[in-house]
């Protein structure tokens, strides 16, 4: 059996995924919903198709050198905290 690989970002939030920016430079994965993300690059008319492009993205360390993953929507924590606009990350996880 294979593995599925998205083609679009649209499809991470099908197959029940977000989207992970992995930092590099200091181990912190921000996560944001793929349709919190799929409206913003449209807005910005940026492209859809996957992989994400990472230069889109910066660390909060200010680091360029990040990398995207898909993270399934279950390992969410519960409650989510309160989301500030206009693209924040879901969640951050430090290393």
């Amino acid at each position: 059996m294979g593995v599925r690989k998205p083609k679009t970002i649209g499809d991470y939030g099908k197959w029940g995924l977000d989207i992970g920016v992995r930092c590099r430079a200091c181990g912190r994965t921000a996560v944001f919903d793929a349709a919190e993300v799929t409206k913003f690059f449209v807005a910005k008319r940026w492209s859809l198709v996957a992989p994400v492009d990472a230069s889109h993205f910066r660390c909060a360390c200010r680091s360029r050198a990040v990398e995207t993953i898909a993270v399934a929507i279950e390992s969410r924590p519960k409650p989510l905290p309160p989301r500030t606009p206009p693209l924040a990350p879901l969640y951050i996880k430090v290393r």
